[in-house]
């Protein structure tokens, strides 16, 4: 686009998916042992996107798709303590003392996790369904605290991902998208009842000729 005739270009075109991961699929763009991966679901996408962090093999639930490197860093960064909530099914039954242990934060590989919040969803003799709510993304770190109190993950699902407030440029830029193509929307509308008001305006002159 020029103007004044000085041609200005934009910026590369964002794009932001949010697509739920099903069990079988692993968080990478390829694999070297043949496996399914996440980009088998999200091929048809008109940009060339990554997936944001990781669900393992075993694990379903939320995953953010994007072509936006600086924001993707800044989510995966550890300083940025983005909070992600699953819904854990264990076997058994769970005590006290054991949530206890898991909201002070377990070791693991010889370092203490953050504490986290863990809740009681459900529970019978055979099995417990619990709410984990963390602010780290370690490799298996879920299924790590539960075997640290001797606890088998019989199905683990991520239901929501909590991201801080973008930065300036990551707000401006959705603000503008919408702005610019309200103005245009907004444009067309007047050009388009400008046009019926010309037609009938027209149609009138010439009933009235005749």
């Amino acid at each position: 686009v020029k103007v004044s005739d000085v041609l200005v270009t934009f910026g590369e075109e964002y794009a932001y998916y949010m697509l739920y991961k099903p069990k079988g699929y692993v968080t990478t763009v390829s694999d070297d042992k043949g496996r399914k991966t996440v980009m088998d679901l999200i091929s048809d996408t008109p940009q060339r996107v990554f997936p944001v962090g990781r669900l393992d093999y075993n694990t379903e639930g939320l995953l953010l798709f994007t072509n936006d490197g600086d924001l993707a860093q800044k989510l995966t960064a550890p300083k940025s303590h983005i909070t992600k909530t699953y819904i854990c099914q264990i076997n058994g039954t769970i005590t006290e003392s054991e949530l206890a242990v898991l909201r002070a934060g377990v070791v693991i590989d010889g370092k203490r996790l953050n504490k986290c919040k863990v809740s009681v969803v459900s529970q019978t003799k055979t099995e417990t369904r619990l709410q984990i709510i963390i602010d780290e993304g370690k490799n298996r770190q879920i299924r790590k605290m539960m075997a640290a109190i001797s606890k088998d993950v019989l199905a683990l699902k991520r239901i929501s991902t909590k991201y801080k407030s973008f930065t300036n440029r990551e707000t401006i830029i959705p603000i503008v998208f919408i702005t610019i193509y309200s103005i245009f929307t907004i444009i067309s509308v007047v050009f388009f009842l400008k046009n019926i008001q010309m037609k009938l305006w027209k149609e009138l002159v010439f009933l009235q000729r005749a």
